[in-house]
């Protein structure tokens, strides 16, 4: 089972047999390790299944720090460091990306590009 890192250098696929905790979650994205408490937001539906979902630090939308990652469907620019996992609805849980689902966010994830002038 694997879930995906993405960052200012592209898609990290990460091979797992256990579920992050929420703290290790929550230490990845944005900027990893910075020693503060950080907590998530999910962003929903950006995938053609819409049981895959984006998780962000809360604080990035205001953080001029935080590399630009990824476009949300909307045109939204994602910052910081992003993880992608599977949301069970029913237990209202994350849960790691089926091989299906992985092969769904290397297809239809939008990464940041910056045009230079």
């Amino acid at each position: 089972m694997y879930y995906v890192l993405l960052n200012s250098n592209g898609i990290e696929v990460k091979e797992t047999s256990e579920m992050p905790s929420y703290e290790q979650m929550a230490d990845w994205v944005g900027i990893p390790g910075e020693q503060v408490h950080k907590h998530i937001d999910v962003v929903y539906g950006n995938y053609s299944d819409p049981a895959i979902v984006m998780i962000v630090d809360d604080e990035s939308p205001v953080r001029d720090d935080y590399q630009p990652t990824c476009m949300s469907t909307g045109g939204d620019v994602l910052l910081g460091q992003v993880l992608i996992f599977h949301h069970d609805v029913v237990n209202q849980d994350f849960c790691l990306l089926s091989v299906e689902q992985l092969q769904i966010v290397k297809q239809e994830t939008r990464l940041y590009c910056r045009v230079s002038r």
